[in-house]
């Protein structure tokens, strides 16, 4: 094989393999990515505070991609929920137990407000629109008898976030959420989130 040839395959193959690699990693910057963050939920509700307490539990997880490679906008699907139990009991053996549980799903934007490429520490904020399902149950038990009670809603909600996210791995957000209404109390309130992406 002469030089010439030997040259021509040389960039011949180099070209193909930059271009492979410029592929993938246009490739990965779009791929999804999932968020699982466990947290706290504080109801603006009062009345929802007393029945059940200052503090919830709040689960929330999300996969999105950027909306073009190198674009420090990511569109996401989303999916969170917040939880409470209260049962309380009285010393002639009645109790009453009361849960309320409300779940969202839908689809929201967030924007880097710095380069996630070239800062290891990026503030982001973002805002979605959801379909969200409340639903409360409440058992009361007496000596030898017992009754149950349900109530249920489906709205449209929406939530609003910001956080920071250390090396693109680790976040901590806020967010505010509206779930609309579940009989006369309204579900909305602030939840304080960490978690990890993956």
């Amino acid at each position: 094989m002469n030089k010439t040839r030997l040259i021509t395959l040389a960039i011949a193959l180099l070209t193909t393999t930059g271009s492979t690699v410029a592929l993938a990693a246009d490739r990965d910057s779009r791929e999804p990515n999932w968020t699982i963050k466990l947290g706290a939920y504080m109801p603006s509700s009062s009345s929802l505070r007393s029945d059940l307490g200052n503090t919830w539990y709040a689960l929330d997880i999300d996969s999105g991609s950027r909306a073009a490679a190198g674009s420090q906008t990511v569109v996401y699907e989303y999916a969170d929920t917040v939880f409470a139990s209260k049962t309380v009991d009285d010393a002639e053996g009645d109790s009453a137990s009361l849960s309320l549980s409300s779940g969202g799903v839908g689809f929201a934007i967030r924007t880097n407000l710095a380069n996630s490429e070239e800062h290891s520490i990026v503030p982001y904020a973002g805002a979605g629109l959801g379909l969200y399902q409340n639903y409360a149950t409440l058992l009361v038990n007496v000596p030898g008898e017992s009754a149950s009670g349900a109530n249920s809603s489906t709205n449209l909600g929406y939530k609003l976030d910001a956080g920071i996210a250390f090396s693109n791995r680790v976040v901590l957000e806020a967010d505010y959420s509206d779930a609309g209404p579940l009989g006369d109390v309204r579900l909305n309130g602030f939840s304080l989130l960490a978690g990890v992406k993956f």
